[in-house]
């Protein structure tokens, strides 16, 4: 176990974890942390989205979640975030009432700790984690992101 990383126990009833791709992100790119969370007796799953379709909306994209979560594997897609994904407002009147944990890694130069920090804080009402590692901890920490988020649940 590399140093900074979590000494996390496989001896729990396994959790599957939703990882959901971030815009334009093909759901293969979680292959190394899925592969990780079995290692560590846990269950990972990557949904596609629909990004081929240029009226798919928010609600389009989490009924793509949502069946996604019932799936053992994710299917591969290519394509880029439509405009209709940024069109309909989130159609939730309040967060929903399920444990949510914010984990974030500590040098992403796109989003910035502190940026995701206020972000966090005034939309959800939540303090972030942290974790070494830049934008993408999927690409490039997969196995430290997996313990991350173990040790999390």
């Amino acid at each position: 176990m590399s140093e900074g990383t979590a000494n996390v126990s496989t001896d729990r009833a396994a959790t599957t974890f939703v990882l959901v791709p971030g815009a334009g992100t093909d759901p293969r790119v979680y292959g190394a942390t899925i592969a990780a969370l079995r290692e560590l007796g846990q269950e990972g799953i990557a949904p596609p989205l629909p990004l081929d379709d240029a009226a798919a909306t928010p609600s389009d994209h989490a009924d793509a979640i949502l069946a996604a979560a019932t799936l053992a594997a994710s299917a591969a897609y290519e394509g880029v975030p439509s405009d209709g994904l940024f069109e309909e407002p989130l159609p939730l009147e309040a967060w929903p009432d399920v444990p949510t944990t914010v984990l974030i890694p500590r040098a992403d130069r796109l989003f910035p700790l502190e940026f995701q920090r206020r972000v966090a804080r005034e939309r959800l009402g939540l303090e972030i984690e942290e974790m070494e590692g830049g934008h993408l901890p999927f690409l490039s920490r997969p196995r430290e992101l997996a313990e991350r988020l173990v040790a999390l649940a």
